[in-house]
């Protein structure tokens, strides 16, 4: 899985690409927030992103409570999962 650290206030930027096929407005959303501490994972915005060439960009708010959060993203159009992203947050 491929992992960030966050501190503080930082956000993330998460670039989802669909590639088979690559689709245009296709609705792609974070399905899956594991946190490894309650209240650990944070927000995402926009909740449903859409694709422009099949590329939609989510970005992630980090909480304020230290620990991990692993994030599964869906596509609409076949169901497609994401891999993993694992983001540590650590205090502010």
């Amino acid at each position: 899985p491929r992992k960030k650290t966050l501190f503080g206030t930082a956000k993330a930027m998460l670039h989802l690409s669909v590639v088979l096929p690559p689709k245009f407005a296709d609705p792609t959303t974070i399905i899956s927030a594991y946190p490894s501490f309650p209240g650990a994972c944070g927000s995402i915005s926009p909740l449903v992103g859409k694709t422009n060439l099949g590329r939609a960009t989510l970005v992630y708010h980090p909480s304020t409570v230290p620990g991990s959060c692993t994030l599964v993203a869906e596509e609409a159009f076949t169901g497609a999962k994401s891999h993993k992203v694992v983001i540590r947050q650590k205090a502010p």
